[in-house]
C-alpha cells in the first residue's frame, strides 16, 4: 500500500503483486480534512470492503468526494488526506493478514481484540470520529487495473 497525490488529490494505491487473490478485503483510513465555511477541522474513519483483489492487480481509493456527517448532515471533506490506514484479507489458505500504513505484515483474525479492524469499526462508532462507511470508496475497491506480475 502507498499513499499518492494526483492532481491535488490524495489516493491510497493497493497493489495485490502475487499470483493469488486476496479474498475477504478490509481497507480502513483515519482521512484528515476540513467542513463548513468556518474551515472546522475533522477525522473520518472509514471501513471500505471488497469479496477479492484478483491477482497481479491494483485498486486505487481517491479522496475525492469524502463526505462527513454532522447532526444528520452530509458535508464534503476539503483538503481530505490520509492520517493513518490499514488492509486485512484472507490468502488463499484462508489465513487472516493485516498490513498497516508501516508495511509491517502480522497474521490476525479480524474477530481477535486486538485486530486493526475492530479498532477503526469501533472509531466509527464515537462522537470523536464520523464515518464508518464510505460507499464511493467501495466501489473503487471494486475497480481493479492490471499489473505486470512477471511470469509465474
Amino acid at each position: 500500500m502507498e499513499q499518492r497525490w494526483k492532481s491535488g488529490v490524495a489516493a491510497l494505491v493497493i497493489s495485490n503483486r502475487s499470483f493469488e487473490p486476496l479474498k475477504d478485503v478490509v481497507v480502513g483510513m483515519i482521512v484528515f480534512g476540513y467542513v463548513g465555511e468556518e474551515q472546522k477541522p475533522l477525522r473520518v474513519a472509514t471501513i471500505s470492503i471488497a469479496d477479492s483483489i484478483p491477482p497481479c492487480s491494483k485498486v486505487e481509493l481517491h479522496l475525492k468526494d469524502v463526505y462527513a456527517t454532522e447532526k444528520k448532515v452530509n458535508t464534503l471533506l476539503e483538503h481530505a488526506k490520509v492520517d493513518d490506514y490499514f488492509i486485512s484479507f484472507r490468502d488463499a489458505n484462508a489465513r487472516e493478514w493485516e498490513r498497516d500504513k508501516y508495511g509491517s505484515l502480522r497474521q490476525a483474525s479480524r474477530n481477535a481484540d486486538n485486530s486493526t479492524r475492530n479498532k477503526y469499526v469501533s472509531l466509527g462508532e464515537t462522537p470523536e470520529y464520523d464515518g464508518p462507511h464510505q460507499a464511493k470508496l467501495d466501489e473503487e475497491l471494486n475497480s481493479y487495473k492490471a499489473l505486470d506480475c512477471g511470469d509465474r
